[in-house]
């Protein structure tokens, strides 16, 4: 016969405690992983799409030339910008929502679906930006 355990304790009959999140530095990594092939993806197409097609009228006029640069400049700025938040946020959301297991179930989920919509509409408003307004830009 075993003797009684001191009192407060009982004795643990189940499994041994697995726990229940995958390793913080892991999941930490596979975010930054994501964030940067999301970066790269989002900037490889926007690049693609900046570019001119080839044998469409150029104009000779120095000062059109110049506001068309001027443009293409301030897109190639604002998507690079928009990309690198995208990634972020994705990044941020993966490494946060998934990596701390100390937050509440409700912040967790509130950090991946809001990482999750912005890429969303990302996606959704780069697709209607390239197939529609870049058909009037020279």
């Amino acid at each position: 016969m075993q003797p009684m355990p001191p009192p407060g304790q009982e004795p643990w009959a189940g499994s041994p405690v697995v726990p229940m999140y995958p390793p913080p530095r892991f999941v930490r990594i596979v975010g930054i992983l994501l964030g940067v092939a999301t970066f790269v993806g989002f900037a490889s197409f926007h690049a693609a799409v900046l570019l001119p097609p080839p044998g469409q009228f150029q104009s000779q006029n120095p000062d059109v030339i110049a506001y068309q640069l001027t443009v293409r400049a301030l897109v190639a700025t604002f998507l690079a910008a928009m990309d690198a938040v995208v990634a972020g946020s994705v990044a941020f959301g993966w490494g946060w929502g998934l990596g701390k297991p100390e937050i509440t179930e409700a912040a967790r989920r509130g950090i991946l679906l809001f990482s999750i919509v912005l890429l969303a509409f990302w996606i959704l408003f780069t697709m209607f930006t390239t197939s529609f307004f870049f058909q009037f830009v020279p």
